[in-house]
């Protein structure tokens, strides 16, 4: 999957942050980073990224109202966003999540699932492993 599309990842785990950029970067994306909702709106402004995977539970700006301030903007609303997640507490949030997002994907999932995910909102072929 070697193409130039940039993704901004936002997620309040730096660890997590880290191993999905290094991976997504190995796939051919260029990648920036954000560590809460506030800063990764401020890039989503800035970069105009192609997708934005975005954790639902974060401090301060939940991934939730970061989506809904995205899709609400006429400058992002057109930006894709997955939500990715551990934390999900509830079927409630699920389906908020999945309602807001364009798609959603559990943290606990193999990379190869968020690659597919991406693939699909890209539309592009994906090499089986």
């Amino acid at each position: 999957m070697h193409n130039e599309k940039k993704i901004l990842l936002i997620d309040d785990d730096i660890e997590f942050v880290m191993g999905v950029k290094k991976n997504l970067q190995i796939e051919g994306f260029e990648v920036v980073e954000a560590y809460d909702g506030i800063g990764g709106l401020k890039l989503a402004y800035q970069h105009h990224p192609d997708l934005i995977i975005l954790d639902a539970m974060m401090p301060n700006l939940d991934g939730f109202k970061v989506c809904a301030k995205l899709k609400e903007s006429p400058e992002t609303n057109t930006i894709k966003v997955i939500m990715f997640t551990g934390a999900i507490s509830t079927p409630e949030d699920e389906e908020k999540g999945r309602a807001l997002a364009d798609a959603f994907v559990i943290k606990g999932s193999r990379f190869t699932e968020l690659l597919d995910t991406i693939s699909k909102i890209f539309q592009l072929p994906r090499e089986v492993d």
